[in-house]
């Protein structure tokens, strides 16, 4: 350790020296108490230099003489004597410098001491000049110079030399993310790029005139073409956007730096990712696959084949990829965002989810992260959870009418139809031309049986978008369709069929189109026509259940029972939900008298939904039929003790009880399903029968007239009964 000499702090380390040569103190070195000293290098202070300081201004001079060198260099031919002999005294003087570095890096004081009058004379040559600006320069050029050579390690240096000094120097700061790009495994360096794009949008252009002019920087040389391809990008979530769709220019630009570097990450990531930009992914894929080899670390290759492999739908190869992305680089957000969206494709969503909690745990305001967890929790029927996520999303994304339109399905789910459409009033309010917002805003009116201002909505999407038709698995009802199901529900069957046909015009694959023509056909009462669009549904998607069952039930109207109970069975193989098929097969067989196995599928569907009311009353009806009438009455009870209100089953039994001739009991249960639904004509009907059995004549008469005017369908036979009865009475 080199000490003070002053007497009155000596042993203080020192700090620095004096570099004035006007300086009156005896000894140029100084500890920090001589700089507290306001007496002290009193007239020279701004000479006194920190050992930083004085590395930075030998380094200068070290550059300077290198200017000298090329200017002599320029008039070898005429001085030639003269140039040589400089040449060896500015070798000498380089020498020289060079060694006052190195004694300065290895505290030999004493030797700097007395080499330190060559420093004060250069310092008061260059004084006046900007120092620090040019050596910044001079270490960004050569730098640069290295990236050009190759030698990335040691340009890495120089940057970080120049951002020490200046942290706002963009063009160091590029560079540096480049040749982290070659140096690191792990997916920072692309971040940082993608940060840094976003923070400085213009920095390209601005940057490549200065590198052109000020640094003189060949367009040819490595470092300008990286610029260069820059400038004709745009970042996106790790994706790069081709300006002008210049796609041939920018490949032009990846193909001649890697002509110059053929291991050069940067223009091999970048032309990776612009072919993924246009699609051509197995282009993308093979040269992922040579990089993997080249360099087998570096997870973001691995994570980027596994993204073409999952856009080519080969989803389990893509989480082979994925997995040996984050095996690599657990740090890799997009690697578990991608994976998540893979596990959702696969219906692996309890998977998926803990994928997005881990990008989310990486980047907390990932808003993305969280409207896909919002997503495969909806897709889990946890409706209340995705809308939480939803929410986060919109809280941090205010402007996203996407956030807003899935917040809106989920509340569809919960039957919160007035919240959903606050949601798509939003979306419309962010984009107001976007179709899909119009149509799902007239589902959820539809679904308050607002029918009338559903249509208007239906309206502006079909103004906006005429051939406009969503398919059922993406994008939701057609708003053709949709218009059609609305106009279904104001019983303007005939005007909803018109609006279905143009939804099949402008999709013939169009099957639920197809299928709601049916039910409005069948509505109308022309059950083969319904039937052939039921056909046509099914043909053009075999698994559709709803078009099985709809078409049971209009072959039901026909009395072709034999073939609706093909299509029940149908039902059955395909739906997870299969009560319905039972119960519907169960009375296809009971009109074919097959009573005994009518009740299998009552019971079968009894097992499956212990609760099932309509299963017990039909089991009833066919125990009924069968004439076990005792216990056709247990089932009916059991019916009444699941729904008090059920007066269809109060009804029933009523027949029952008739038939026991336990008349008292059978009037009653007639009353009640009357009281529970006034407009019930069956229920008139048979108790009127029953009156008239026991010869109450004027009341019978009485509840025949209800059942008319309740349009009961045995019209003709209700009045000649009255007839028949009120002759009785007059004879």
């Amino acid at each position: 350790m080199f000490f003070c000499q002053n007497v009155e702090h000596e042993g203080s380390p020192i700090v620095g020296f004096c570099l004035s040569v006007d300086c009156q103190e005896p000894k140029s070195q100084f500890c920090v108490e001589c700089l507290i000293n306001p007496q002290k290098h009193e007239k020279c202070r701004n000479d006194c230099k920190r050992f930083d300081k004085i590395d930075i201004l030998i380094d200068f001079i070290i550059y300077e003489l290198k200017k000298m060198l090329v200017q002599i260099d320029q008039k070898f031919q005429q001085v030639k004597q003269q140039y040589q002999n400089t040449v060896k005294q500015i070798y000498k003087e380089q020498q020289k410098f060079s060694e006052m570095i190195k004694n300065l890096k290895e505290q030999k004081f004493k030797e700097f001491c007395e080499q330190i009058g060559s420093i004060k004379n250069c310092n008061r040559i260059l004084k006046q000049s900007q120092i620090e600006k040019e050596i910044i320069n001079l270490w960004l050029k050569e730098g640069i110079e290295l990236i050009n050579n190759k030698q990335y390690q040691c340009a890495l240096v120089k940057l970080e030399k120049v951002l020490k000094e200046d942290k706002s120097n963009y063009l160091a700061w590029f560079y540096q993310c480049v040749i982290l790009m070659q140096l690191e495994n792990n997916c920072k360096p692309f971040e940082m790029l993608e940060k840094f794009q976003i923070e400085h949008p213009n920095f390209q252009d601005q940057t490549l005139k200065e590198v052109e002019e000020k640094l003189r920087i060949k367009k040819s040389d490595i470092s300008s073409l990286i610029l260069q391809n820059y400038s004709l990008i745009k970042f996106k979530k790790r994706n790069a956007i081709i300006k002008n769709q210049k796609n041939i220019d920018f490949m032009i630009s990846c193909d001649t730096i890697l002509s110059l570097d053929q291991n050069n990450v940067y223009a091999l990531w970048m032309k990776i990712i612009s072919l993924m930009e246009i699609k051509q992914y197995e282009q993308a894929i093979s040269i992922a696959e040579q990089c993997i080899i080249k360099f087998p670390k570096k997870g973001y290759f691995y994570y980027i084949k596994g993204f073409g492999l999952k856009n080519q739908k080969k989803y389990n190869e893509a989480l082979d990829f994925y997995n040996q992305s984050i095996t690599l680089d657990s740090n890799n957000i997009d690697a578990f965002f991608e994976k998540g969206n893979t596990l959702d494709y696969l219906k692996q969503h309890e998977q998926a989810i803990s994928c997005y909690e881990k990008v989310i745990s990486l980047d907390p305001n990932n808003v993305d992260a969280y409207n896909n967890k919002g997503i495969s929790l909806k897709n889990l029927k946890q409706y209340e959870q995705a809308i939480i996520c939803y929410d986060k999303a919109i809280s941090l994304s205010q402007n996203n009418f996407i956030f807003y339109n899935n917040k809106g399905i989920s509340l569809d789910y919960l039957k919160q139809y007035e919240q959903a459409i606050s949601c798509y009033e939003k979306v419309i309010s962010l984009d107001p031309n976007n179709v899909d917002a119009y149509n799902k805003k007239g589902n959820s009116l539809h679904k308050l049986k607002k029918y009338e201002q559903a249509i208007i909505f239906y309206d502006k999407a079909i103004s906006l978008d005429p051939n406009n038709v969503f398919s059922h698995n993406n994008k939701g009802l057609s708003a053709q369709w949709t218009l059609g199901n609305t106009l279904h529900e104001l019983k303007q069957y005939e005007e909803a069929i018109v609006y279905y046909d143009k939804a099949i015009s402008l999709d013939s694959n169009n099957f639920i189109a197809y299928n709601n023509k049916g039910i409005s056909l069948k509505i109308l009462k022309q059950y083969e026509e319904a039937v052939n669009c039921y056909n046509k549904a099914i043909s053009i998607n075999p698994n559709y259940v709803d078009a099985y069952f709809n078409k049971g039930i209009s072959l039901d109207d026909l009395k072709f029972y034999d073939q609706s109970i093909i299509c029940y069975d149908q039902m059955i193989s395909l739906s997870l939900n299969k009560i319905i098929a039972y119960l519907n097969k169960g009375n296809s067989l009971k009109n074919l008298k097959q009573y005994k196995q009518a009740m299998i599928c009552y019971e079968k569907a009894i097992s499956l939904d212990p609760n099932n009311v309509d299963a017990y009353n039909n089991k009833g009806n066919t125990l009924h039929e069968l004439k076990q009438y005792e216990e056709a009455i247990i089932y009916y009870d059991k019916a009444i003790s699941l729904d008090q209100n059920n007066f269809i089953a109060y009804n029933n039994k009523g027949n029952t009880l008739y038939e026991l001739k336990q008349f008292e009991k059978a009037n009653f249960c007639y009353d009640k399903a009357i009281q529970l639904d006034p407009n019930y004509a069956n229920a008139y009907f048979n108790k009127a029968n029953l009156l008239c059995f026991l010869d109450l004549n004027e009341q019978a008469i009485k509840n025949f007239e209800i059942a008319l005017q309740l349009n009961h369908p045995y019209q003709i036979f209700i009045q000649q009964k009255i007839q028949l009865i009120r002759t009785k009475l007059q004879s």
